[in-house]
């Protein structure tokens, strides 16, 4: 419950408005304070608790995330023409994919995966409005391999997962054996930029500390790399959206479970 973060949030407060009324003698000392204390707020998210990181995000995600999809609109609506059968939504968040998926006529079941239970009521609102019937699968993925088995799936969305799973790999091969053969996969995502470059150079300063406040994301991966390993038959797209400067180069595309035996790349 929100009380449960209260005195971390009031105690922070007060410490700022306490630092902010001192006088300081010239504007770099006051730029260079400000930068300290701001520093020092978001390192301490570090030693907060789980619980309250998927609080902060159940707040900021949703909205970050509508953002990002007013951009790629169109084209999300080509790659989703195609979608039918049995549908997870991993790592679904407030159900932003529930529209989308009340647009597909021939879409027969739907399973929203998603951990973080400060989702599950925006899920539920999300589904009635729009009229869709979805289970809501609160943990996670290597759990529902073992309790329900493999092959479940014709169809699997990942929108902005894979940059805050713990380990990549292991979550699309997760993915791959929840899919059923010929089964497909769209994915969105947030990469890293060339690396090299100065944007990649800061992203990869930067991450631990976004990493900490944005409850596990990471803002210098290549996640194309990572779903290329698996045998997919594949296409992706590259584009760039007008969110934030260090994570406005996205990946996006549809990804294929060959038959056994047909393997080969497209």
């Amino acid at each position: 419950s929100k009380s449960n973060f209260s005195l971390p949030l009031k105690s922070a407060a007060s410490i700022l408005l306490a630092i902010g009324a001192i006088r300081f003698p010239s504007i770099l000392a006051r730029i260079i304070m400000g930068g300290v204390t701001t520093l020092g707020t978001l390192l301490s998210l570090m030693y907060l608790s789980r619980s309250f990181q998927q609080y902060v995000v159940s707040m900021f995600q949703p909205a970050v995330m509508k953002g990002l999809h007013k951009d790629i609109r169109e084209i999300k609506k080509e790659l989703l023409k195609g979608m039918k059968g049995s549908v997870l939504d991993f790592g679904c968040g407030d159900g932003l994919y529930i529209r989308d998926i009340a647009n597909a006529k021939d879409v027969t079941s739907v399973m929203s995966l998603e951990p973080n239970a400060n989702l599950h009521e925006n899920i539920r609102i999300t589904a009635e409005k729009y009229g869709v019937t979805t289970e809501i699968y609160p943990k996670f993925s290597s759990q529902l391999l073992a309790e329900r088995g493999e092959e479940l799936f014709d169809f699997v969305i990942i929108g902005n997962v894979l940059c805050e799973v713990p380990n990549q790999e292991s979550v699309l091969d997760d993915v791959y054996r929840l899919l059923k053969p010929e089964g497909i996969v769209y994915f969105v995502e947030h990469v890293a930029c060339v690396a090299g470059s100065e944007t990649r150079q800061f992203q990869d300063m930067i991450n631990p500390l976004w990493k900490t406040v944005s409850g596990g994301c990471n803002c210098n991966r290549e996640t194309l790399k990572e779903i290329w390993k698996k045998k997919w038959q594949l296409f992706a797209w590259e584009v760039k959206t007008s969110g934030p400067w260090f994570i406005n180069r996205i990946h996006l595309g549809l990804a294929m479970k060959p038959k056994v035996g047909t393997e080969a790349r497209l």
